[in-house]
């Protein structure tokens, strides 16, 4: 069995919504990494439109919050 790295991203309005998965291939899932790729969907969805934004509890995903909260003070990152 092969194990595939995705990501999804949903999105609520006040329905959720399937937004985006990404295959992440070799890519580690390193904190930087990740939050790039929030930092694509903040952008495609604009960031004025974002209120929240809620992660797992994961290693890698703790320090996303401290990486992008500096640049979108508006938003709340949840874990």
């Amino acid at each position: 069995m092969q194990s595939e790295l995705i990501i999804n991203f949903m999105i609520t309005t006040p329905k959720p919504i399937f937004w985006k998965a990404i295959e992440t291939k070799k890519e580690c899932h390193t904190s930087t990494f990740i939050a790039q790729e929030f930092e694509t969907i903040i952008n495609e969805v604009e960031a004025d439109k974002v209120a929240a934004i809620i992660m797992d509890n994961a290693l890698n995903i703790r320090s996303i919050h401290k990486l992008l909260q500096i640049k979108y003070s508006n938003i709340f990152f949840f874990r």
